[in-house]
């Protein structure tokens, strides 16, 4: 079939026949007729390009995902980033996407590198990071860690954590990983530091709290020296008083800290009071277990 059989036989369809119709192209997928249908729209105005991408994209086929890597180069910005996010998903392997990409303008770059996360493609993440890395810097190379493999992004985490764009992404997607770093990172800071270690890299380590919460408070534990916890484990807390509950609250209760703040959470009172409300109760006054508004805190 021609370009122009094609186009004028779906033209007065509906949009659910129209789609229906192309999709039934997948019966060709192979045919080297269909590998010039692509071309030949491929060649034409936006309409036909866009339609010769949605066929490739149904069809799947050799010829199909070449078109569709082709068309990450398009010159108009909508079809080359549908192309682009086509390509991640159903690209077979790195080599061809890491051609068009180290010489890719900055936006379809991007584009690429939330393809990439949004559809877990962990072999091409680890393909790039590298590659990507020496072209473009940390910043680029560090929006694809939390696509990674676990055993790539630990070993990739260390030169590249200051510039990682989407810690609670990151904790989220390698927690284990996360947490080995934080514990380097903290071991080897002065007390006097390591506050503001917890404002910058706190909420990655907030995203591995359900991944293993006792390892959270023992981190906290060791290198937590402010009067009030960091500020983005806040949300995590009932999480970590329901793993480690004594080990929680005797963190919790230690000189110089400062609770106001959290016991005006119901959630939280609740959880003091059924741990140990009396010896909250004793150490920090009436409000903990009456009233959070008598401001004695």
């Amino acid at each position: 079939m021609r370009a122009d059989e094609l186009l004028d036989e779906i033209e007065p369809l509906s949009y659910p026949d129209r789609v229906r119709r192309l999709v039934r192209l997948r019966e060709s997928a192979g045919d080297p007729a269909l590998a010039e249908l692509l071309d030949e729209l491929g060649r034409r105005g936006h309409h036909e390009r866009a339609t010769a991408l949605f066929v490739a994209s149904a069809v799947r086929d050799e010829a199909s995902i070449a078109h569709v890597l082709a068309a990450t180069r398009d010159p108009d910005a909508w079809i080359a980033q549908q192309a682009i996010r086509l390509s991640v998903r159903y690209a077979p392997g790195p080599d061809a996407l890491l051609a068009s990409l180290l010489d890719a303008p900055a936006a379809i770059r991007a584009v690429t590198y939330r393809a990439v996360r949004k559809h877990r493609r962990g072999d091409l993440a680890d393909a790039l990071v590298g590659p990507v890395g020496e072209r473009f810097g940390d910043d680029e190379a560090a929006a694809l860690l939390p696509a990674c493999t676990t055993e790539v992004a630990a070993g990739r985490l260390g030169a590249l954590a200051h510039a990682v764009p989407n810690r609670h992404s990151l904790g989220r997607s390698h927690p284990a990983a996360v947490l080995d770093h934080a514990e380097r990172e903290l071991a080897g800071l002065a007390e006097g530091a390591r506050a503001s270690w917890w404002q910058w890299h706190g909420t990655g380590v907030a995203a591995a709290v359900p991944d293993d919460p006792a390892r959270v408070v023992g981190l906290l534990e060791d290198y937590w020296h402010t009067a009030e916890p960091p500020y983005a484990l806040h949300p995590r807390l009932g999480r970590l008083l329901d793993a480690a509950p004594e080990r929680t609250m005797r963190l919790l209760l230690a000189d110089r800290r400062r609770l106001g703040p959290l016991v005006r959470r119901r959630a939280l009172r609740d959880r003091f009071v059924r741990i140990g409300g009396e010896t909250l109760a004793a150490s920090r006054g009436p409000c903990a277990t009456t009233s959070a508004r008598c401001g004695c805190c």
